[in-house]
């Protein structure tokens, strides 16, 4: 049986929402990636000039 208009048109909203939801997910996730990077290289810098101001 083949969709009435508004049930078409609020699974069409449905699926354009959840394609958003994914495509933020996944821009969040390589952020999130690239963030973590950032914060260890941070962390590796600080040891450096600590160790470098102790001596």
């Amino acid at each position: 049986m083949l969709l009435q208009p508004p049930q078409l048109i609020i699974f069409t909203i449905s699926l354009v929402w959840l394609g958003i939801e994914i495509k933020q997910r996944f821009s969040l996730s390589k952020w999130d990636k690239k963030y973590q990077q950032f914060k260890e290289k941070q962390e590796q810098n600080d040891k450096k000039l600590d160790e470098f101001f102790e001596t």
